[in-house]
Protein backbone atom coordinates (compact mmCIF):
# COMPACT_ATOMS: atom_id res chain seq x y z
CA UNK A 1 0.00 0.00 0.00
CA UNK A 2 2.74 2.52 0.91
CA UNK A 3 4.37 1.86 -2.20
CA UNK A 4 1.48 2.58 -4.30
CA UNK A 5 0.93 5.75 -2.26
CA UNK A 6 4.54 6.73 -3.39
CA UNK A 7 3.98 5.70 -6.89
CA UNK A 8 0.32 8.26 -6.59
CA UNK A 9 2.96 11.29 -5.88
CA UNK A 10 5.26 10.68 -8.19
CA UNK A 11 2.85 10.48 -11.27
CA UNK A 12 0.90 13.40 -9.85
CA UNK A 13 4.38 15.53 -9.65
CA UNK A 14 5.17 14.75 -12.94
CA UNK A 15 1.66 15.26 -14.37
CA UNK A 16 2.31 18.88 -12.44
CA UNK A 17 5.75 19.29 -13.97
CA UNK A 18 3.91 18.62 -17.48
CA UNK A 19 1.16 20.97 -17.17
CA UNK A 20 3.27 23.86 -15.96
CA UNK A 21 5.62 23.39 -18.64
CA UNK A 22 2.73 23.35 -21.05
CA UNK A 23 0.99 26.18 -19.53
CA UNK A 24 4.64 28.06 -19.40
CA UNK A 25 4.94 27.08 -23.50
CA UNK A 26 1.37 28.43 -23.87
CA UNK A 27 2.80 31.67 -22.73
CA UNK A 28 5.36 32.36 -25.16
CA UNK A 29 3.29 31.78 -27.41
CA UNK A 30 1.17 34.36 -26.90
CA UNK A 31 4.18 37.01 -25.79
CA UNK A 32 5.20 35.73 -29.85
CA UNK A 33 1.87 36.19 -31.46
CA UNK A 34 1.75 39.55 -29.63
CA UNK A 35 -1.84 38.15 -27.96
CA UNK A 36 -0.63 40.24 -24.35
CA UNK A 37 -3.85 40.13 -22.92
CA UNK A 38 -4.33 36.48 -22.72
CA UNK A 39 -0.43 35.93 -21.63
CA UNK A 40 -1.55 38.52 -18.73
CA UNK A 41 -4.73 36.65 -18.11
CA UNK A 42 -2.53 33.45 -17.80
CA UNK A 43 -0.04 35.22 -15.83
CA UNK A 44 -2.79 36.01 -13.32
CA UNK A 45 -4.58 32.67 -12.90
CA UNK A 46 -1.57 30.12 -12.93
CA UNK A 47 0.97 30.10 -10.55
CA UNK A 48 4.31 28.79 -11.79
CA UNK A 49 6.80 26.09 -10.22
CA UNK A 50 9.59 27.56 -8.68
CA UNK A 51 11.81 25.81 -11.26
CA UNK A 52 10.45 27.83 -13.87
CA UNK A 53 11.48 31.19 -12.10
CA UNK A 54 14.10 32.42 -14.12
CA UNK A 55 12.55 31.67 -17.60
CA UNK A 56 9.11 33.32 -16.17
CA UNK A 57 10.76 36.07 -15.50
CA UNK A 58 12.70 36.67 -18.41
CA UNK A 59 9.05 35.47 -20.58
CA UNK A 60 7.47 38.23 -18.24
CA UNK A 61 10.26 40.90 -19.74
CA UNK A 62 9.60 40.30 -22.69
CA UNK A 63 5.68 41.07 -22.47
CA UNK A 64 5.87 43.76 -20.35
CA UNK A 65 8.29 45.66 -22.55
CA UNK A 66 6.21 44.94 -25.56
CA UNK A 67 3.52 47.10 -23.67
CA UNK A 68 5.65 49.29 -22.56
CA UNK A 69 5.02 48.75 -18.81
CA UNK A 70 8.34 49.78 -17.60
CA UNK A 71 8.19 49.45 -13.67
CA UNK A 72 6.48 45.50 -14.36
CA UNK A 73 9.51 44.95 -16.62
CA UNK A 74 11.40 46.09 -14.10
CA UNK A 75 10.16 44.03 -11.08
CA UNK A 76 10.47 41.38 -13.47
CA UNK A 77 14.68 41.87 -13.65
CA UNK A 78 14.92 42.30 -10.43
CA UNK A 79 13.15 39.09 -9.40
CA UNK A 80 16.59 37.45 -11.34
CA UNK A 81 18.84 39.95 -9.91
CA UNK A 82 17.63 39.40 -6.40
CA UNK A 83 16.94 35.38 -6.56
CA UNK A 84 18.15 33.18 -9.30
CA UNK A 85 21.38 31.41 -8.59
CA UNK A 86 22.59 31.69 -12.47
CA UNK A 87 25.23 34.38 -11.98
CA UNK A 88 26.02 34.45 -15.37
CA UNK A 89 22.15 35.49 -16.33
CA UNK A 90 22.12 37.73 -13.36
CA UNK A 91 25.15 38.98 -14.90
CA UNK A 92 23.45 40.04 -18.55
CA UNK A 93 20.39 40.80 -16.25
CA UNK A 94 22.06 44.11 -14.96
CA UNK A 95 22.15 45.90 -18.69
CA UNK A 96 18.34 45.21 -18.82
CA UNK A 97 18.03 46.76 -15.78
CA UNK A 98 19.85 49.49 -16.96
CA UNK A 99 17.90 50.29 -20.48
CA UNK A 100 14.49 49.85 -19.05
CA UNK A 101 15.67 52.42 -15.48
CA UNK A 102 15.29 55.18 -18.09
CA UNK A 103 11.52 54.82 -18.75
CA UNK A 104 11.11 55.61 -15.20
CA UNK A 105 11.05 58.34 -12.81
CA UNK A 106 14.42 59.45 -10.83
CA UNK A 107 12.60 58.35 -7.72
CA UNK A 108 11.37 54.97 -8.72
CA UNK A 109 14.53 54.67 -10.66
CA UNK A 110 16.28 55.01 -7.40
CA UNK A 111 14.16 52.97 -5.35
CA UNK A 112 14.55 49.82 -7.86
CA UNK A 113 18.33 50.32 -7.72
CA UNK A 114 18.00 50.80 -4.00
CA UNK A 115 15.69 47.19 -3.55
CA UNK A 116 18.60 45.36 -5.48
CA UNK A 117 21.54 46.68 -3.59
CA UNK A 118 19.84 45.87 -0.43
CA UNK A 119 18.89 42.25 -1.42
CA UNK A 120 21.20 40.93 -3.98
CA UNK A 121 23.37 38.31 -2.67
CA UNK A 122 25.97 38.43 -5.80
CA UNK A 123 28.61 41.20 -4.70
CA UNK A 124 29.07 41.82 -8.59
CA UNK A 125 25.26 42.37 -9.23
CA UNK A 126 25.69 44.77 -6.02
CA UNK A 127 28.29 46.98 -7.35
CA UNK A 128 26.81 47.12 -10.57
CA UNK A 129 23.92 48.50 -9.21
CA UNK A 130 25.71 50.98 -7.13
CA UNK A 131 27.12 52.30 -9.89
CA UNK A 132 23.81 52.49 -11.78
CA UNK A 133 22.44 54.52 -8.33
CA UNK A 134 25.58 57.08 -8.48
CA UNK A 135 24.53 57.58 -12.85
CA UNK A 136 21.20 57.84 -12.09
CA UNK A 137 21.82 60.80 -9.09
CA UNK A 138 24.62 62.48 -11.40
CA UNK A 139 21.65 62.84 -14.38
CA UNK A 140 19.80 64.30 -11.83
CA UNK A 141 22.68 66.52 -10.68
CA UNK A 142 22.19 65.16 -7.26
CA UNK A 143 26.36 64.94 -6.89
CA UNK A 144 26.56 64.86 -3.37
CA UNK A 145 24.65 61.33 -3.42
CA UNK A 146 26.67 60.42 -5.93
CA UNK A 147 29.33 60.94 -4.27
CA UNK A 148 28.28 59.36 -1.33
CA UNK A 149 27.73 56.59 -3.52
CA UNK A 150 31.30 56.19 -4.92
CA UNK A 151 32.90 56.52 -1.42
CA UNK A 152 30.50 52.98 -0.37
CA UNK A 153 31.97 51.46 -3.58
CA UNK A 154 35.51 52.12 -3.17
CA UNK A 155 34.76 50.77 0.65
CA UNK A 156 32.85 47.97 -0.49
CA UNK A 157 35.49 46.15 -3.24
CA UNK A 158 38.65 45.93 -4.43
CA UNK A 159 37.63 44.97 -7.83
CA UNK A 160 37.15 48.54 -9.50
CA UNK A 161 39.07 51.28 -11.04
CA UNK A 162 39.87 53.25 -8.17
CA UNK A 163 41.23 56.20 -9.73
CA UNK A 164 38.29 56.36 -12.49
CA UNK A 165 35.99 56.59 -9.17
CA UNK A 166 37.86 58.91 -7.61
CA UNK A 167 37.66 60.93 -11.21
CA UNK A 168 34.38 60.83 -10.67
CA UNK A 169 34.32 62.21 -7.47
CA UNK A 170 36.43 65.08 -8.37
CA UNK A 171 33.91 65.61 -10.92
CA UNK A 172 31.31 65.97 -7.97
CA UNK A 173 33.33 67.81 -6.18
CA UNK A 174 33.27 70.77 -8.99
CA UNK A 175 29.91 70.53 -9.63
CA UNK A 176 29.35 71.46 -6.10
CA UNK A 177 31.74 74.08 -6.48
CA UNK A 178 33.72 71.99 -3.34
CA UNK A 179 36.99 73.48 -5.00
CA UNK A 180 39.02 73.05 -1.40
CA UNK A 181 37.96 69.52 -1.49
CA UNK A 182 39.03 68.58 -5.10
CA UNK A 183 42.51 70.50 -4.89
CA UNK A 184 43.18 68.34 -1.46
CA UNK A 185 42.05 64.82 -3.14
CA UNK A 186 44.05 65.98 -6.38
CA UNK A 187 46.98 66.76 -4.74
CA UNK A 188 46.56 63.28 -2.52
CA UNK A 189 46.54 61.60 -5.53
CA UNK A 190 49.36 62.98 -7.04
CA UNK A 191 51.48 61.18 -4.76
CA UNK A 192 51.14 57.65 -5.31
CA UNK A 193 49.49 58.38 -8.95
CA UNK A 194 51.19 56.49 -11.92
CA UNK A 195 52.30 58.32 -15.29
CA UNK A 196 49.31 57.49 -16.73
CA UNK A 197 46.97 59.05 -14.60
CA UNK A 198 49.19 61.97 -13.40
CA UNK A 199 47.99 63.93 -17.10
CA UNK A 200 44.29 63.48 -15.82
CA UNK A 201 44.88 64.81 -12.77
CA UNK A 202 46.11 68.04 -13.71
CA UNK A 203 43.38 68.44 -16.37
CA UNK A 204 41.04 67.75 -12.95
CA UNK A 205 43.10 70.67 -11.48
CA UNK A 206 42.99 73.04 -14.51
CA UNK A 207 39.58 72.22 -14.08
CA UNK A 208 39.23 73.39 -10.71
CA UNK A 209 41.20 76.24 -11.18
CA UNK A 210 39.40 77.67 -14.14
CA UNK A 211 35.59 77.13 -12.57
CA UNK A 212 36.80 78.53 -9.53
CA UNK A 213 38.27 81.92 -11.03
CA UNK A 214 41.47 81.30 -10.80
CA UNK A 215 42.85 81.84 -13.53
CA UNK A 216 46.23 82.46 -13.46
CA UNK A 217 46.19 78.94 -12.02
CA UNK A 218 44.54 77.21 -14.62
CA UNK A 219 46.97 78.86 -17.20
CA UNK A 220 50.07 77.72 -15.54
CA UNK A 221 48.59 73.72 -15.67
CA UNK A 222 47.44 74.39 -19.45
CA UNK A 223 51.00 75.45 -20.40
CA UNK A 224 52.40 72.55 -18.56
CA UNK A 225 49.79 70.16 -20.55
CA UNK A 226 51.01 71.99 -23.41
CA UNK A 227 54.82 71.62 -23.18
CA UNK A 228 54.92 68.30 -21.23
CA UNK A 229 52.01 66.36 -23.16
CA UNK A 230 51.55 66.75 -26.54
CA UNK A 231 49.54 63.89 -27.23
CA UNK A 232 46.98 64.17 -24.48
CA UNK A 233 43.60 63.27 -25.38
CA UNK A 234 41.94 66.99 -24.67
CA UNK A 235 44.75 68.61 -26.83
CA UNK A 236 41.47 70.75 -28.36
CA UNK A 237 40.37 71.84 -25.42
CA UNK A 238 43.84 72.88 -23.79
CA UNK A 239 44.67 74.73 -27.18
CA UNK A 240 41.17 76.63 -26.91
CA UNK A 241 41.06 77.49 -23.24
CA UNK A 242 45.55 79.02 -23.52
CA UNK A 243 44.21 80.71 -27.04
CA UNK A 244 41.03 82.33 -24.68
CA UNK A 245 43.09 82.73 -21.54
CA UNK A 246 45.75 84.84 -23.08
CA UNK A 247 43.45 86.96 -24.99
CA UNK A 248 41.73 87.67 -21.72
CA UNK A 249 44.82 88.91 -20.57
CA UNK A 250 45.63 91.10 -24.24
CA UNK A 251 48.27 88.74 -24.75
CA UNK A 252 47.31 88.67 -28.31
CA UNK A 253 50.40 87.29 -29.64
CA UNK A 254 49.91 84.34 -28.01
CA UNK A 255 46.33 83.82 -28.01
CA UNK A 256 47.15 84.13 -32.09
CA UNK A 257 49.72 81.51 -31.89
CA UNK A 258 47.17 78.78 -30.05
CA UNK A 259 44.49 79.63 -32.46
CA UNK A 260 46.71 78.98 -35.16
CA UNK A 261 47.88 75.50 -33.52
CA UNK A 262 44.66 74.74 -33.15
CA UNK A 263 43.37 75.48 -36.36
CA UNK A 264 45.75 73.25 -37.82
CA UNK A 265 43.75 69.65 -36.79
CA UNK A 266 40.35 71.36 -36.37
CA UNK A 267 37.20 70.19 -38.60
CA UNK A 268 35.60 72.42 -41.79
CA UNK A 269 33.16 74.19 -39.87
CA UNK A 270 35.43 74.62 -36.63
CA UNK A 271 37.88 76.04 -38.54
CA UNK A 272 35.41 78.52 -39.98
CA UNK A 273 34.74 79.76 -36.76
CA UNK A 274 38.32 79.84 -36.04
CA UNK A 275 39.58 82.14 -39.11
CA UNK A 276 36.48 84.52 -37.34
CA UNK A 277 38.19 84.81 -34.04
CA UNK A 278 41.74 84.75 -35.24
CA UNK A 279 40.22 88.31 -37.33
CA UNK A 280 39.29 89.59 -34.04
CA UNK A 281 42.09 88.69 -32.12
CA UNK A 282 44.50 90.19 -34.97
CA UNK A 283 41.84 93.51 -34.75
CA UNK A 284 42.72 93.71 -31.24
CA UNK A 285 46.38 92.64 -31.71
CA UNK A 286 46.67 96.20 -33.98
CA UNK A 287 44.64 98.35 -31.92
CA UNK A 288 46.65 97.62 -28.76
CA UNK A 289 49.31 100.99 -27.75
CA UNK A 290 51.23 98.14 -26.42
CA UNK A 291 51.37 95.82 -29.09
CA UNK A 292 55.35 95.50 -28.50
CA UNK A 293 54.78 93.84 -25.32
CA UNK A 294 53.62 91.24 -26.65
CA UNK A 295 56.93 90.04 -28.14
CA UNK A 296 58.71 91.08 -24.58
CA UNK A 297 56.63 88.73 -23.17
CA UNK A 298 55.97 85.86 -25.63
CA UNK A 299 59.44 83.85 -24.78
CA UNK A 300 59.98 83.98 -21.26
CA UNK A 301 56.10 82.45 -20.56
CA UNK A 302 57.61 79.34 -22.37
CA UNK A 303 60.75 79.40 -19.81
CA UNK A 304 59.11 79.83 -16.80
CA UNK A 305 56.72 77.33 -16.97
CA UNK A 306 59.68 74.77 -18.49
CA UNK A 307 61.56 75.94 -15.05
CA UNK A 308 58.48 74.53 -13.43
CA UNK A 309 59.25 71.08 -15.08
Amino acid sequence: MRWLMLLIIIIFNSLHSETDLEEFNTLKFYIQQNQFDLAKDLLESTEFDSTLQDSLALQKILLYKQTKEWENAIDSAIDILVHSKDNSLQSEMISVFNENLVHLSPVTAIEKITTVINQTKNPEIRRESLFLLASVYERNHLFGEAKDVYFVILNDSTQVDTMQIYFNILQADISLQNFEQAIETIDSLLITADSLDIADLYFYQFITFYSSSQKEKAKTILMKFYLHYPEYKNRKEILEALAELYYDNKQYLLSLYFWNELYQFSSAYKKITILNTLQEVKESFVKDSLAIEQFKNFKPIFEDIDEEK
